[in-house]
C-alpha cells in the first residue's frame, strides 16, 4: 500500500485480463482473412512443438507460398506477435515460401 496524493491509503489492483485461448484464436482468424490468402489452405497455422530446458513449449506459427522454393522467414520485434506481418503475406508467398514464428513468450507462443 501507499499513500496517494490525497493521503489515503491505496492498494494497487490486479488487472490481468484472462480472455479464452479459442477466443484468440478465433480474432487471430479474422485478422488473417484480411491477408488475401485462403486459411488452412494457402495459409496454415499451426504450433511446433519445442522442448527447453525440460519444459515443453509451443512455437505458433504461420507458412504460405508453399509452391515456392526460395524460403523467407519473418520475426516480429520484443512484445510483438507474427500476426502483424498479415499485410505482406499475400505478396510475399506469390515468390517465397514464408514462415512466420512467435517467440517463446510472445504472440501465441
Amino acid at each position: 500500500m501507499f499513500e496517494s496524493f490525497f493521503g489515503k491509503k491505496h492498494t494497487p489492483r490486479k488487472t490481468t485480463l484472462e480472455v479464452p485461448r479459442s477466443q484468440v484464436y478465433a480474432v487471430e482468424e479474422e485478422i488473417l482473412k484480411r491477408s488475401g490468402l485462403e486459411l488452412h489452405t494457402e495459409l496454415a497455422i499451426f504450433d511446433v512443438p519445442i522442448t527447453f530446458e525440460g519444459e515443453t513449449y509451443n512455437i505458433h506459427t504461420y507458412r504460405c507460398g508453399d509452391q515456392n522454393t526460395e524460403v523467407l522467414v519473418l520475426l516480429h520485434g520484443y512484445g510483438g506477435s507474427s500476426v502483424l506481418f498479415y499485410p505482406m503475406l499475400k505478396e510475399l508467398s506469390e515468390k517465397y515460401q514464408v514462415y512466420c514464428l512467435d517467440f517463446l513468450g510472445m504472440g501465441l507462443s
